[in-house]
């Protein structure tokens, strides 16, 4: 199991983007969550199979217009979550 924190800069929000993310995070049996910064970024936490990770991250760089993500910051953390579904927070 891999855990990530990360943050998502570019056009990310009001364009659908974390619906986008959950969906994606459900097809690959991802945990966490994700939400918006007043600052207009996004941030999440992603838990799960390393491949599934890796593929969550890479659809969230390619994201599907309106959306347009410039930059992807990514940190990876220890693996003591305990999330059993991945959610939208509400905006920090």
């Amino acid at each position: 199991m891999k855990r990530y924190h990360g943050m998502v800069f570019g056009k990310v929000q009001k364009v659908g983007f974390r619906k986008f993310a959950k969906k994606n995070a459900a097809e690959l049996h991802i945990t966490g969550w994700v939400r918006n910064r007043r600052n207009g970024t996004v941030e999440f936490m992603a838990q799960g199979n390393e491949a599934h990770v890796k593929m969550f991250l890479k659809r969230l760089k390619n994201a599907p217009l309106p959306a347009k993500v410039t930059k992807l910051k990514i940190s990876e953390l220890a693996n003591n979550s305990k999330h059993q579904r991945f959610k939208i927070m509400p905006t920090s």
